[in-house]
């Protein structure tokens, strides 16, 4: 840190009396990431992890899941013509997971749920600017324009196809939701409505 990166740990444990903090040397962390073998977590891997997609390890790495934080903004309304209403994240700046489709932990107004969100285009639609696009497990309390919105990215569930109709996409979405009521069933005991 600093210019040309001069500064290192020991200069911080020596001046930190001067200026009434404290620095702690601690050794770097090792994890274990499953087919990548074991790995120093630093925040270069971290992202990496995350735009490849790998937010599973990514979680590993930080001890809690991968968070998109912003406000809900109008999207194309399509979903809940399909039945699978969504609420649409504008991410700004944040870095994105790779594109897909992902098991999610959706926050709003202090209530969590559960959720399939897409990062990414519509092909199917013809929409290829990407979104990131959340539809909420057991959320029926109207519409969340404006309100903020904190997305938790567990597991990637899949890549993004596109299909030939609503007809063969809803079908995909059922067998996603599903995929997200499994995993939260299974993995982490259920996640109630909080």
């Amino acid at each position: 840190f600093g210019c040309d990166r001069t500064g290192d740990i020991d200069y911080l444990i020596r001046v930190g009396h001067e200026f009434g903090f404290q620095a702690i040397k601690m050794e770097p962390v090792r994890v274990n990431l499953d087919d990548l073998g074991t790995q120093t977590v630093s925040s270069s891997l971290i992202r990496r992890l995350i735009a490849a997609g790998r937010v599973d390890l990514a979680r590993m790495c930080l001890g809690r899941p991968y968070e998109l934080l912003g406000p809900i903004v109008v999207g194309t309304r399509r979903g809940r013509t399909i039945g699978f209403p969504t609420a649409n994240l504008d991410p700004g700046e944040q870095l994105r997971p790779q594109e897909g489709v992902y098991v999610t932990e959706a926050t709003v107004d202090d209530r969590t749920y559960p959720a399939a969100t897409v990062v990414g285009p519509a092909p199917t639609f013809g929409q290829m600017r990407p979104v990131v696009e959340a539809h909420f497990l057991g959320y029926d309390d109207g519409d969340l324009y404006g309100r903020d919105l904190r997305l938790g990215f567990y597991r990637r569930i899949r890549d993004i196809h596109k299909f030939t109709g609503a007809a063969e996409l809803v079908p995909q979405i059922q067998r996603d939701v599903a995929a997200v009521r499994e995993f939260f069933n299974r993995e982490e005991k259920s996640l109630p409505c909080r």
